[in-house]
């Protein structure tokens, strides 16, 4: 590998440090890639074959051999993919798509259909983690899942997370063996899982077990009562996955009551109201199959290639034809990319940015630049996106400061046909079948309201307490 390959624009550490990772990771990767397609192959698979990138994009599996390294984060960034369709088919603005899952819960910002794209991914975290600089969905996560560990510090504080049960042994409700209570057994334990219809019916949950584990573990050391001590761990969850939509859209200077969360994942809409009302949410949307919402996100996935080339200059610039020159032949090479995997001519669109900042800064802000080329007569209007842009990021601009082009990129689509979702029947007469369990959703234990989910149809209103199952 080379980092004029793999990288082509300035930061000398981090092309460095993305080529390494790219070489270090290749070998197994095409080893796998290359089992898969033998076994798909055997299968009598007659589709195409491609697979997730991190920015949101999908490529060919020759394309994945050889660039690896954009495949991080790939499995959370497909769900936010599919978050933004669907927040596109309902037509809304602003869409934050929040995905928890057995480990993690993420979040992501989508603007008019269009998730925040970050230039550099630090594997491990900022401080001490591995820069990558390849173009990455921006998801904020934290440690918090449905198999997230309920603890005591060593001061007797309640924790929830970052260490997990895992798969093996998984929840103490579970009874594979599992001793330590998690999220998932909190929420069985107040009634919010149906434990006699788990998995829809295809297998039960060991509520005693959970209650022994809650009430040694937690409830008895701290003094509360087991579904006191059910109902704190919960609190704790939901205030840390709070903290990560905070951190997309308050310290982003986002306004989440403005916001429509769209909430998916195993366990993402269960919680998902805590956390809305908690933030000022005021709408929560969960698709149909929300825990397969990020496989059905791969298949809403164009073919996308990002291309960048350092180009340093003043802007606006005296003169445009160099600029326009090389968004020319990043333009072609895209075309070439997505011709060479069989995408027709008439499904490629190519978009124009531009890396910008302020003379004297370190740091850029990418710009789109709305059309296939830059002028003297649209120059003045991207840097007025970019001041724009600028104000939203950080509260203020400097519109009296001379900006500069740090590199040029163009972004080449190849458009996929999109699966199509079932129109949902409307009721014409009666009302949806429910059923009554004692669920505690915070004040104690009430008769609660239960439906199915797939005795709903559109329009049907319910009032709260209830649980959709």
């Amino acid at each position: 590998c080379s980092s004029a390959e793999v990288v082509r624009e300035w930061r000398e550490f981090e092309r460095s440090s993305t080529t390494v990772l790219n070489a270090f990771v290749g070998p197994k990767v095409q080893s796998y890639i290359a089992r898969l397609e033998e076994v798909t192959a055997v299968a009598g698979f007659a589709g195409q074959f491609y697979l997730m990138q991190s920015s949101g994009g999908v490529m060919t599996a020759t394309r994945a051999k050889r660039y690896p390294v954009a495949m991080v984060e790939s499995g959370p960034v497909a769900g936010m993919i599919g978050a933004a369709h669907v927040g596109t088919l309902l037509g809304e603005r602003l869409v934050i798509g929040f995905d928890m899952g057995g480990t993690t819960a993420k979040c992501s910002l989508i603007e008019d259909g269009v998730p925040k794209v970050s230039q550099v991914y630090y594997v491990g975290g900022y401080v001490h983690g591995y820069p990558l600089q390849v173009p990455t969905i921006e998801v904020v996560e934290v440690g918090t899942g449905g198999g997230s560990l309920a603890w005591r510090d060593a001061l007797g504080a309640l924790k929830v997370g970052p260490r997990s049960a895992g798969s093996e042994p998984g929840p103490v409700c579970i009874g594979a063996g599992g001793t330590e209570p998690t999220v998932t057994d909190a929420n069985v334990l107040l009634g919010r899982i149906n434990a006699e219809r788990y998995l829809g019916g295809e297998m039960s949950l060991d509520v005693p077990a959970a209650r022994k584990a809650v009430e040694e573990k937690i409830a008895a050391p701290l003094g509360l009562s087991v579904e006191q001590a059910a109902a704190g761990v919960l609190t704790i969850a939901n205030s840390n996955m709070a903290l990560a939509v905070r951190a997309i859209t308050i310290e982003k200077g986002v306004d989440p009551r403005e916001a429509t969360l769209i909430a998916f994942g195993g366990g993402g809409p269960l919680h998902a109201v805590a956390i809305a009302r908690d933030i000022g949410i005021p709408r929560v949307v969960v698709p149909t199959l929300p825990s397969c919402f990020s496989a059905l996100g791969m298949l809403l996935a164009d073919l996308r290639h990002d291309l960048v080339r350092t180009f340093v200059r003043p802007f606006p610039m005296p003169d445009y034809v160099e600029i326009n020159r090389v968004i020319a032949e990043l333009s072609a090479e895209g075309h070439e990319r997505l011709k060479a995997a069989d995408v027709a001519e008439s499904a490629i669109e190519c978009s124009v940015h531009l890396d910008l900042r302020y003379a004297g800064q370190q740091w850029t802000l990418t710009t789109p630049v709305g059309g296939v080329s830059v002028s003297a007569q649209n120059a003045p209007g991207i840097r007025a996106a970019f001041n724009a842009l600028y104000e939203t990021r950080f509260g203020h601009s400097f519109t009296n400061i001379p900006s500069e082009v740090v590199n040029v990129r163009v972004i080449a689509i190849g458009k996929r046909p999109k699966p199509g979702f079932p129109a949902l029947a409307a009721r014409s007469s009666g009302s949806p079948k429910v059923a009554q369990r004692n669920v505690n959703l915070g004040e104690g234990s009430v008769s609660t309201a239960i439906y199915r989910r797939e005795d709903l149809l559109r329009g049907d209103r319910i009032t709260g307490p209830a649980v959709i199952e």
